[in-house]
Parts: C-alpha cells; sequence; structure tokens
C-alpha cells in the first residue's frame, strides 16, 4: 500500500473513531466532564460540595420535565438538559445521599398529578393543544417534608445552581432560621408606634410581616450585651443611642462569624423622635472595620430622581432615587431579580485602605451620584433649590455593599475575640428609610422591590458561607462578540447616515417652502431657473445620501454574514478536523516510534 493510501486510510479510521468516541461518550459518560468554559459554568461550586458533603442523611430530588415539548424548542431543550446534568453531578458526588428521579409528566397522568400537587408551575406552551410545559424540582427528606422549585427558569440560569443548593439546605434546616431585629424603629407596630396601633391608627410594617412570614423573628432590646448563639441573622436597623455594652454585643457577634445586615442612614427621614440629628451611624464599629460613612452628607443624584410636589408643580427631587437594573448588582442573588428600589437621603459606603477590607457593591447611584450636606433636607427641603445646587458631573456612590475581609474589634481592651478568624458575613445598607411603607408600597400592593431586597439578603445570609459564596454564573447562551460588534459598528454608521440624511431633507424642505412662498397660491407663476435648479440640486443629493447609506448598509450585513459564515465552519468543521489530524499525527509518530525500535 502506498504512502497516500495509507494517510487516507488513516484519516478515514480517525474520523469513525472520533464519531465511535462522541457516541460511546454520551451514553456512558454522561456524569463526566472537562470543564473548559472560561467561568467553569459546568463545575460544582466549593458551597454545594461542602453542603453535599455534610448531607446526613438521604434526600430524594424528583425533577418533572416535559420532555417532548422541550425537544420541540432549542432553548428549552438546551436548559432543560443543563438541569439535569446539573443534578446528576450533585447525586454522583453525594455518594448516594441524594437520589435523583427524572419524570416526563404526561398530560392527565398520576405523574402530572404530583407534579400538580407540589405546586410545580407549568408554562402553557403549546396553545393549539393546550398542553403544559413543566420544569420544576421537588426535594424530599427522610421524614417525607417536601420543598420545591416550582419553575426553573431559563432566564434565571445563572442562578441555577444556587436555587437547587439552597433548596437542598432548606431541607437540612429542622426549624425556621432566626432573624434578631435590633431597631430604633417601631417595626412591629408601625409608624406611631405602640400606642397608635393600640387605638387602631397603625399596623407592623411591610417587610416586618414578610420576615415574620418566613422566618423565627425575635425583637431585641436595645439594652443587650451578647446576642443569642442561636441567631441565624442579626439584622439592624436605624441603630441610634447603642451603649458600649451593646456595640460590644454586635462586634463580638460578627467577629465570632454571625451574620449581619445593617441598615445605617445619614439622614434617617422616618425618625421623629431624636429632632435635627437624624443620623443613624455605628461610628465606633465602621472605623474599626474599616468601614466609612459621612454622617453629615447624602447622595444625591439628578438622573435617578423621583418627582416630588412642591406646592408649585412637580419637580425631580434628586435626594430621593430609583434604583432600576443598571444600579444593583445582576450577578448577585439578593439584587438580580428585583424590580425598582426607592432609597432617601441615602449615605455613600466606602472601605479604608490599608484594612483588607473590600466591598461588593449591591446598589449603586448612577454616574452621576454626588454627595451633598444633609443641611440641604433639613426642615422643609426645597427640591428645586437642591436640584440646582449640584455640579453638573459626580461618580457612581455605594448604597448597599457585602463587606468582604477579616475584621478588628472596635474595643480592644474588652474581653472577647480581637480579630475574626474567617472573612465577614455581613451586609451593610446606606439607608434605614427604605424599610418605610411610603417608600415601596400602600398597603396593600407593592410598586418596589424594597421588600423582596431585605428578604432576599436575610435568606442569603441565613444560608450560611455555602450559599453566601455562591454568585450568578454565565448562562449557556454564548453571543459571538465579533459579530455583536460588527452590528453596533452598523447600527451606528446607519445611524450617522440617516441623521444627516434628516438633516440634509429638512434643511431642503426649508428652502423649498421658502421658495414656494414667494409664488402667491394660483398665480401660475413659475419658479425662477436658478430656484428650480437648486431643488433639483438638492433631490439629487438625497437620492445620492440614500444610495450611500444602502451600500454601508450591503457591505456591513455581508461583513456580518461572512464572518457568521467563517466562525460555524471552524466550529464544525475546523475543530473536528484538527482533532482527527492530531490523531493521525500522533498515530503516525507511535508508529515511527515502533518501527525504530523493531529495526533497533
Amino acid at each position: 500500500m502506498s504512502r497516500s493510501a495509507r494517510s487516507l486510510t488513516a484519516l478515514a479510521l480517525a474520523a469513525i473513531l472520533f464519531v465511535a468516541v462522541n457516541v460511546l461518550a454520551q451514553n456512558t459518560l454522561r456524569g463526566a466532564r472537562l470543564d473548559l468554559t472560561a467561568e467553569a459554568r459546568h463545575t460544582l461550586s466549593p458551597g454545594t460540595l461542602n453542603l453535599i458533603g455534610g448531607l446526613r442523611e438521604p434526600l430524594a430530588l424528583t425533577l418533572y420535565v416535559s420532555a417532548s415539548l422541550a425537544d420541540e424548542i432549542p432553548a428549552l431543550r438546551t436548559h432543560g438538559q443543563r438541569v439535569r446534568e446539573l443534578l446528576e453531578e450533585i447525586a454522583a458526588r453525594a455518594d448516594g445521599r441524594v437520589r435523583l428521579t427524572v419524570i416526563d409528566p404526561e398530560p392527565y397522568s398520576d405523574a402530572e398529578d404530583r407534579a400538580v400537587e407540589a405546586g410545580l408551575q407549568p408554562v402553557p406552551l403549546d396553545r393549539a393543544t393546550g398542553r403544559p410545559f413543566y420544569l420544576g424540582l421537588v426535594g424530599t427528606d427522610g421524614t417525607d417534608r417536601q420543598e420545591t422549585v416550582p419553575f426553573l427558569d431559563p432566564a434565571r440560569e445563572a442562578f441555577l445552581e444556587y436555587d437547587v443548593t439552597k433548596l437542598l439546605h432548606t431541607l437540612t434546616e429542622t426549624r425556621k432560621p432566626v432573624v434578631g431585629i435590633l431597631t430604633d424603629m417601631p417595626l412591629a407596630f408601625g409608624p406611631g408606634g405602640l400606642a397608635e396601633a393600640m387605638r387602631g391608627g397603625a399596623k407592623p410594617y411591610a417587610v416586618y410581616q414578610q420576615l415574620r412570614a418566613l422566618f423565627d423573628v425575635r425583637l431585641l432590646q436595645p439594652t443587650l450585651t451578647a446576642v443569642d448563639p442561636d441567631v441565624s441573622v442579626l439584622l439592624v436597623a436605624r441603630p441610634a443611642g447603642l451603649s458600649d455594652d451593646t456595640l460590644h454585643a454586635i462586634d463580638q457577634y460578627v467577629l465570632k462569624g454571625g451574620k449581619a445586615l445593617l441598615f445605617v442612614d445619614p439622614w434617617a427621614e422616618s425618625d421623629l423622635d431624636h429632632g435635627a440629628d437624624k443620623a443613624a451611624t455605628l461610628p465606633a464599629l465602621f472605623d474599626a472595620w474599616g468601614l466609612t460613612m459621612d454622617a453629615g452628607r447624602f447622595v444625591a443624584d439628578p438622573r435617578l430622581a423621583i418627582s416630588a410636589g412642591t406646592g408649585r408643580r412637580t419637580v425631580p427631587y434628586p435626594a430621593w432615587l430609583a434604583l432600576g437594573a443598571e444600579e444593583r448588582d445582576r450577578a448577585d442573588v439578593v439584587t438580580a431579580d428585583l424590580g425598582m428600589i426607592n432609597v432617601a437621603t441615602a449615605g455613600s459606603l466606602g472601605a479604608r485602605d490599608g484594612t483588607g477590607i473590600t466591598l461588593a457593591p449591591l446598589l449603586t447611584s448612577s454616574p452621576a451620584g454626588q454627595l451633598a450636606d444633609v443641611a440641604l433636607v433639613a426642615g422643609r427641603p426645597d427640591p428645586e433649590k437642591l436640584l440646582t445646587s449640584l455640579a453638573p458631573q459626580g461618580r457612581v456612590q455605594v448604597l448597599a455593599a457585602r463587606v468582604n475581609g477579616r475584621l478588628r474589634t472596635a474595643f480592644p481592651a474588652r474581653d472577647g475575640v480581637k480579630e475574626s478568624t474567617a472573612p465577614a458575613n455581613l451586609i451593610v445598607v446606606a439607608d434605614s428609610d427604605l424599610l418605610e411603607n411610603r417608600f415601596w408600597t400602600d398597603g396593600r400592593q407593592p410598586f418596589a422591590g424594597n421588600g423582596d431586597f431585605v428578604v432576599n439578603a436575610v435568606e442569603n445570609l441565613a444560608g450560611g458561607a455555602d450559599l453566601i459564596g455562591l454568585r450568578g454564573r454565565a448562562g449557556s447562551t454564548r453571543p459571538f462578540t465579533l459579530v455583536e460588534d460588527l452590528r453596533r459598528a452598523a447600527g451606528q454608521q446607519v445611524l450617522a447616515h440617516e441623521q444627516e440624511l434628516r438633516r440634509r431633507l429638512n434643511d431642503t424642505e426649508r428652502r423649498l417652502s421658502a421658495i414656494q412662498a414667494k409664488v402667491p397660491p394660483g398665480s401660475g407663476t413659475l419658479l425662477p431657473a436658478e430656484e428650480q435648479a437648486e431643488i433639483d440640486r438638492f433631490r439629487a443629493e438625497v437620492a445620492r445620501i440614500r444610495k450611500e447609506l444602502r451600500a454601508v448598509q450591503h457591505t456591513l450585513n455581508r461583513d456580518i454574514e461572512h464572518l457568521e459564515a467563517t466562525v460555524k465552519a471552524v466550529n464544525i468543521a475546523v475543530v473536528p478536523l484538527a482533532v482527527a489530524v492530531g490523531a493521525v499525527g500522533l498515530a503516525g509518530w507511535h508508529a515511527r516510534r515502533r518501527a525504530r525500535r523493531v529495526r533497533e
């Protein structure tokens, strides 16, 4: 056999081997993978591994997925496969302590009845037949206690591992997490306090009611000298007049690994009991922990300003801010799926250099945010005066953040822990007014996501270090960035030409109107030759610009199509071919090596 014939035969065998290995791997190595993605999307996080490694009793997971419907929609099929692979990886790593069952709930079947009874939420995808699509997860412990994820929404794919790990964590809990609340606010009674509540004029704050529905909530005395060790999360809201003993208790709780959610404020608008001093801060703790917040200044932001009435008219009030998607961390589970968050005279958080402390912002201002003196909102604030006093430029200000790093005690002379032995589990919010009903709910229906933000933060902290460490991951949809860049370039160039075209068209219409105005209606007078020629020139110019615009669009579309075709060719043909060629080369190298050994 000639050398060329041997090469062709080897290439054909390599191709056959390549296909065979893929088929074999698909059927026998479903749970095994080599994760080469940039974000390690298919590798379990340390928090998840710690949780399943510490399971003390077996858990059962049942995935209800309408497989036949998912096969008809590529995006759902991909997401469903991602869900299944994640669950299979968890079951494989749990050494038998997690049992996975996958069920396709056919319409009107017992399986569908069980899915409905468990609280799963189907999505009506097939409108012709009305067949619902299920993609939900049911977890069960040894006592048949159930927890569910009603629908594993593809839009939350970045938090898929978090949602599953949270379900497992909840199943391992034997009681509700305890949330200890230390506050100067009448959260349990509502505005006006106990006296107003007894007269029927007030009821508990909505956020307090939400917390009580999900957690074991305890109101702590402001004179406490120690935080009970069974408190899962310490929530401190609008601290005012706390003694050193109470501050020491907070300090030691956090340094010993306790989870805390702190709401401080440079100007607590809801505080009606402390006169002109409305600052609610923790300066002793912040100084020792390396945190900063100027108690005399608040964040003003004209871009995010909520409208307020001045008596004369409604104007933007830059002390009250409506924070949208761009002002929250969409990769953190606490803030990922929130609606608008409303804050009032919030402070700006920072970390001092040299302390080893860093902040992971959860909520921020826009780039127009800037610090303003609280004197501007004292008494009867004037929104117009505040708006005109702001500088034209600002910068992004941090309004809420996770605190990362090891903390030192604020009371080194006292007995107790001097430095935390592990990174802090701490979220700080530089506004307490966001807890007030008036900023997010009318008592019946929420109009902002303030309540969800508080519940998410408490829930995340209560989940322990394993859940706290889980952040969002990149989704399975991977856009071609070069293609997208070309599309953006095309849009910018086309827009520029369109704007030029509109400008010239408008100019032509003005000139034409001016020329026609010189001719009385019905007079039959003809336009002078020079003016008629000018109109003709403008029409020719418009035609030329339109032609150029079409040419630019055609050229850029051609570049995009060429790049897309090239990328597809590389993914579909070149990479497998390169693998095959590499296999052939490796086989040839081994053959030559064996031949040399025989000759020797």
